[in-house]
């Protein structure tokens, strides 16, 4: 490397790679605002119709198979921009530019300019987060809370010696217990961050505080879980009253997909007549998704809280009845949740890489439905999302990685991300300064397992997680010199 290039190099500052991250992040979904329609498939119906009853100020109506969170943000779209795809798109991709920017802002305190840039970039032009930005699901904004979160727990401010220091770690506290809130209520799934996000936030506290100021902890962490109180308990309570225990219901149905396509469901669980009987045409199908689905509406599982305990009642029988294969599963399951489908594996198509490649469909003639529109049911309800634009170079690309990166790429970047998380989890763990960044990264590694356990085979669930670990990997280097007893230290210099 040259002088210049070098003179250049050791100029960088954290504000100089915080904001050319951001450039990078607001080229590309320029790119794809221009580019891309907004992908409407059968989840969106629901997140339509429930966002106009939020934005009426009601839950009335909501599933109780759906939260209000991703909902709400659609009906603040809504009366934003009117049911405009181009708002959605809008809203999604500054979520996605803040994320980065934050994953930048996040990388520079805790290791430096350098590595931030190299984070932060990587992170916008992830062809997995730009493009579920542009599908009407919660993946995107559910990245972004959990990179938010991460990056209050990990870098804001912490003092309490004067009153206006408390009062300021009180206000991040605050904003900390919203957004993981907000997350919670997008995606209930997050609860599993959430738990060790909030400890990460409360270690800092603790750890820079005095000995004889720490009984102060108090005061932030109060205030953090009652803003994330204030926010879920009247869900809660609404749900309380129709019968539904948590955030939302369902975790019977997936669980018993997942164990049904993993094919570790127990042959000696006894089943009534009509059961057994679509279990065997279930059996002798493909064992597809929508297989599964005939499988459960045969049985009026939706709708049947008797059944849904039978079906937890069976996925629980079948992992102590055979633990061997439930283990060996849930490890092909990891490997699904890092986007990597082996081949010889009872699932071997990849729907995360089926959404890219729909992004890039070409557009057929003007006849409904439009070529953004992968719906069977209720066409009429989004039918204002319908988009006919020729789309272009990003439409071709996302034509191309769809089925590029099923095939080819597998599990890359993810698995090499995921094995960042764990050495700086690990190794952070030897340290007391570091210790909250090892928690944190631990919630986003059982936020991934726990989606393994239940041998869920749709990898973009880990989405959230697959972002965060970019910060893993900032932050890598710094952790291995740990190692070598160097201390660790925020940087500050902009």
């Amino acid at each position: 490397m040259s002088a210049p290039m070098l003179a250049t190099t050791r100029r960088l500052s954290s504000r100089s790679a915080v904001w050319m991250t951001v450039a990078a992040a607001c080229l590309t979904r320029l790119l794809a605002q221009g580019g891309l329609s907004l992908l409407v498939v059968n989840d969106s119906v629901d997140y339509v119709l429930y966002g106009q009853q939020v934005a009426a100020g009601s839950f009335a109506g909501i599933s109780v198979y759906r939260t209000p969170g991703y909902p709400a943000l659609l009906g603040l779209v809504n009366l934003l921009f009117g049911n405009s795809p181009a708002g959605i798109l809008l809203v999604q991709h500054l979520l996605g530019v803040l994320a980065c920017g934050l994953i930048a802002a996040t990388v520079a305190r805790l290791a430096g300019p350098r590595m931030a840039l190299v984070a932060g970039l990587l992170a916008a032009v992830d062809p997995w987060l730009l493009g579920f930005e542009s599908c009407m699901l919660t993946e995107g904004p559910s990245a972004a809370s959990m990179v938010i979160a991460t990056a209050i727990a990990l870098t804001a401010p912490v003092a309490v010696a004067s009153r206006r220091e408390l009062i300021r770690t009180l206000l991040w506290s605050v904003a900390l217990g919203a957004v993981l809130a907000a997350g919670v209520l997008i995606r209930p799934s997050l609860q599993v961050f959430a738990l060790f996000a909030g400890l990460a936030w409360i270690l800092r506290c603790w750890d820079t505080m005095s000995p004889r100021r720490r009984r102060s902890v108090v005061v932030p962490a109060i205030g953090m879980v009652l803003a994330f109180a204030l926010l879920t308990v009247p869900w809660l309570a609404y749900n309380r009253s129709r019968s539904v225990a948590g955030f939302a219901r369902g975790m019977e149905v997936v669980t018993w997909q997942g164990f049904a396509r993993a094919g570790v469901l127990s042959d000696t669980f006894p089943l009534d007549e009509p059961t057994r009987n679509a279990y065997g045409t279930f059996l002798a199908s493909e064992r597809s998704d929508s297989d599964t689905w005939h499988f459960l509406w045969a049985i009026g599982a939706v709708e049947s809280p008797k059944t849904l305990a039978m079906l937890k009642a069976w996925t629980n029988a079948s992992w102590r009845e055979h633990p061997g294969a439930y283990l060996k599963a849930a490890a092909r399951a990891l490997l699904w949740q890092l986007n990597n489908f082996p081949s010889s594996g009872p699932v071997a198509t990849n729907e995360t890489s089926w959404f890219l490649a729909r992004l890039g469909q070409t557009p057929t003639p003007v006849a409904p439905p439009a070529p953004n529109m992968h719906i069977q049911h209720d066409l009429n309800m989004v039918r204002q999302f319908q988009q006919w634009d020729d789309g272009g170079l990003v439409r071709r690309f996302y034509r191309w990685f769809g089925v590029f990166s099923e095939r080819q790429i597998r599990g890359i970047p993810q698995i090499p991300l995921f094995i960042a998380a764990c050495i700086v989890t690990l190794v952070s763990l030897r340290s007391r300064e570091r210790r909250p960044v090892a928690v944190l990264m631990a919630g986003t590694l059982l936020f991934v397992a726990a989606h393994a356990a239940m041998l869920l085979p749709s990898s973009r669930y880990g989405l959230p997680a697959w972002v965060t670990w970019y910060i893993a990997l900032g932050v890598l280097p710094a952790t291995i010199s740990s190692l070598r007893g160097d201390r660790p230290r925020e940087h500050t210099k902009t």
